[in-house]
């Protein structure tokens, strides 16, 4: 049955990336909701990054529908990027990314090693779910980790390496956050990661 699973108008989400040297970026997680409105369709949340001189701009965003978009990373108008933070990450090392949404005070966090490296205020706009809207049908609701769909051609591909994904209905405080990138990692960082076979254009 239709229901809010992995998605929510507050979030976190954590992620440890290792993107590829001469990758074009691309998507980390994103939550996407069908018929968000007749014929239209939103992002719940969707991390990931995007390549800039050799290294890698993280990026967080929601799209309450096709036609909007509140996206942070660093460069939008209302970004506040934090003075002494290193915002780009180096490819062909890990990182841990981790983003927040509070639709209380319309707060976007985004971190990096972390550290908070940039925020902004009036994100207008809510994260769509399922129950917020009248959807027609949920059939092509979805979570897709390394691309932004999981059907057809891959599109927005993350060349690299990806680990300890994490999603929670609620939002993180920078302190929580910290601890868990200080954490022991659960996974062997000189060791190749578990490996998904794809099929020529599309996921298997």
């Amino acid at each position: 049955p239709p229901q809010d699973k992995l998605m929510s108008e507050n979030w976190t989400i954590h992620a440890w990336v290792r993107p590829a040297a001469g990758s074009d970026g691309g998507v980390i997680i994103s939550r996407y909701v069908a018929d968000v409105y007749r014929g239209g369709s939103g992002i719940n949340y969707e991390m990931g990054v995007t390549p800039e001189g050799g290294r890698m701009r993280p990026y967080v965003r929601f799209k309450p529908r096709d036609t909007s978009e509140v996206r942070l990373n660093g460069l939008q108008t209302n970004d506040v990027q934090l003075g002494g933070c290193n915002l780009l990450i180096p490819v062909g090392e890990w990182s841990h990314l981790a983003s927040t949404y509070n639709r209380d005070t319309r707060r976007m966090e985004l971190y990096v090693n972390g550290e908070l490296v940039a925020y902004r205020l009036a994100a207008v706009g809510v994260p769509p779910t399922v129950f917020d809207t009248a959807q027609l049908s949920h059939l092509g609701d979805e979570v897709t980790i390394g691309a932004s769909r999981s059907s057809g051609p891959v599109t927005e591909g993350f060349e690299g390496e990806i680990d300890e994904i994490r999603f929670y209905r609620k939002v993180k405080t920078a302190d929580q956050i910290a601890q868990v990138y200080n954490a022991p990692p659960s996974f062997n960082l000189s060791t190749s990661p578990l490996t998904l076979p794809l099929r020529v254009g599309a996921y298997q």
